[in-house]
């Protein structure tokens, strides 16, 4: 979301009237924000969080702290590799 707050100054600097941007503008600019929410919404969904947390990316400073706590934290999706792999180890596979 960062970049799509900066790519949004960049343009209206272009634009000249930052009060008053142009429809295009606005359009372009949803479209961008609903994509990226998506993205993230699929990120998070696949590295075992709720998807809804991808969310939080929409509050300035709720977004940065949810990057941070996803870098550092055991990722669901971790801890269910390590049951399995827990559990394979202890049962020999059959061979035939």
């Amino acid at each position: 979301m960062f970049t799509v707050v900066s790519l949004a100054s960049l343009l209206l600097a272009d634009i000249g009237d930052s009060a008053n941007p142009p429809g295009w503008f606005i359009f372009f600019a949803l479209i961008i924000a609903v994509l990226g929410l998506w993205m993230n919404w699929r990120i998070t969904a696949k590295a075992g969080f709720p998807g809804w947390y991808s969310l939080g990316l929409l509050a300035p400073f709720v977004g940065l702290i949810l990057v941070v706590l996803f870098a550092f934290a055991e990722w669901p999706i971790e801890r269910e590799v390590k049951l399995l792999r827990s559990m394979a180890a202890r049962k020999p596979i059959p061979t035939r």
